[in-house]
C-alpha cells in the first residue's frame, strides 16, 4: 500500500514538473527582440520563428516585403540625394519604401505572435512548492504548483 502511495505521489510531482513548464517568448523592446531579457542576433530569431510553419510563412512575408522597401530605398538615399536637382525624386522613392517597410514590421510581428502564441506558457506556475503541514490531530504534504 505504501509503494502505491509513494509512485502516486512520484507521478504527481513528475507530472505538475513537467506541466509547469514555460518556453520562452520573444519580446520586442526598442527594435530589439529579446528572450528571457538577452537580446538574441538575427540568427537566432531567424532559427526560432522558422521553427513554426505559420511564424515562418508571415517571416518569409516580413523579409519580402522589407527587401522590397530597401532596393527602392537604398538607391533614392545613394544616387539621388547627392545630386541638388534630384531631391523630389529622391523624396518620391522614399514615399514610394515606406509602406514597403511598415508592412514589413507588421508581419514580423505577426510572426513573433504567433511563435509566442505556440510556445507560451502552459497556464501553470513556475514555482513549485512542497510543504509539510502539521496540526494537532493529523500530518499532510501540501503540493503547490
Amino acid at each position: 500500500m505504501y509503494k502505491l502511495i509513494l509512485i502516486s505521489l512520484l507521478c504527481v510531482f513528475c507530472t505538475a514538473t513537467v506541466l509547469s513548464q514555460t518556453n520562452d517568448q520573444i519580446i520586442i523592446k526598442k527594435g530589439r527582440y529579446y528572450v528571457n531579457d538577452k537580446q538574441i542576433k538575427n540568427k537566432e530569431l531567424k532559427s526560432l520563428l522558422k521553427s513554426e510553419p505559420e511564424s515562418a510563412a508571415a517571416f518569409k512575408k516580413a523579409k519580402t516585403f522589407s527587401t522590397i522597401g530597401y532596393i527602392v530605398m537604398v538607391p533614392t538615399i545613394i544616387v539621388l540625394v547627392p545630386t541638388t536637382g534630384a531631391l523630389p525624386a529622391a523624396l518620391g522613392g522614399m514615399l514610394v519604401a515606406t509602406p514597403f517597410i511598415l508592412i514589413s514590421n507588421k508581419h514580423m510581428k505577426k510572426s513573433i505572435v504567433i511563435y509566442n502564441s505556440k510556445h507560451g506558457a502552459t497556464g501553470f506556475r513556475n514555482e513549485l512548492k512542497l510543504d509539510v503541514v502539521l496540526n494537532q490531530n493529523d500530518v499532510g504534504v501540501s503540493y503547490n504548483f
